[in-house]
């Protein structure tokens, strides 16, 4: 979340260097030339655009979430940081909560049968776009960030999970292990842990203000049926087949291979 890196990681400067410095005892740190940055943000910026009274208004949330990821990749390489492995957000329309918010928010405005599927699928869209742009940004700011040429840096490469994600979704694996994935079927086929729902009819609950309403030990965590863990979070299930296609992704570059090597950036 672009937000909380800004306000809890820097409100006394990028936190992984005050600990370096205290590390090295020193008040100029200095990253290791072999240290590889993994960032990832960006979910949670999304879901606030999309919650934005407006357009300009969700801007300005992905704005300044860029603004600030920025900020702290520059204070890495000053640090002589020069290897950074950096992924875009995932499509949030795939989480559950997203048709379920869109749901509770066409109910409360009259909406109802054919009306209503098409608020949800509006929503779906938009969330979809709102996730592309963050992406799209946050590629053309890592576009601007040059690192010094030196043995041992690897530069940036930037890895758009949004189509990587598509392919899991569509894989055979998936579908050995989940079935076809279908956005608009019933979510309680998708959902392994209601956390923040008691039930998805609940009309009484305030997407902005979630709460989880089951304790620890009322979560299961055996969820190797159910792509998501809860209405928010995939599965281990799912995140292993994730993770698989992203090592695929990013293997050369984290081997070193030359076609990956500081991309223009």
């Amino acid at each position: 979340d672009g937000i909380n890196f800004e306000s809890q990681v820097t409100s006394d400067g990028n936190g992984y260097l005050t600990f370096l410095a205290a590390a090295q005892n020193t008040t100029t740190p200095v990253v290791p030339p072999e240290t590889l940055f993994f960032i990832w943000f960006g979910a949670n910026d999304v879901r606030d655009a999309l919650k934005a009274s407006s357009e300009l208004e969700a801007g300005d949330v992905i704005a300044f979430a860029i603004a600030s990821i920025r900020s702290n990749i520059v204070s890495l390489i000053d640090a002589g940081a020069c290897s950074f492995l950096v992924l875009g957000t995932l499509n949030i329309a795939l989480a559950p909560i997203v048709r379920m918010f869109a749901q509770y928010r066409g109910a409360g405005l009259g909406l109802s049968g054919e009306t209503l599927e098409a608020f949800i699928a509006g929503a779906l869209v938009g969330a979809e776009q709102l996730s592309k742009s963050f992406n799209t940004h946050l590629e053309a700011m890592l576009q601007g960030i040059n690192i010094t040429d030196s043995e041992g840096c690897y530069g940036i490469k930037y890895v758009d999970t949004i189509p990587l994600l598509e392919d899991v979704i569509l894989s055979d694996k998936f579908e050995s292990k989940f079935g076809v994935y279908d956005p608009n079927s019933n979510v309680t086929d998708l959902v392994c842990n209601f956390r923040y729902y008691d039930n998805v009819t609940d009309s009484q609950l305030d997407p902005n203000n979630l709460l989880p309403v089951l304790s620890e030990d009322e979560i299961d965590f055996d969820c190797e049926n159910f792509p998501f863990y809860d209405e928010i979070h995939p599965s281990t299930d799912f995140f292993e087949l994730f993770a698989d296609s992203f090592l695929d992704e990013v293997e050369d570059f984290v081997k070193g291979e030359t076609r990956f090597l500081r991309r223009g950036l």
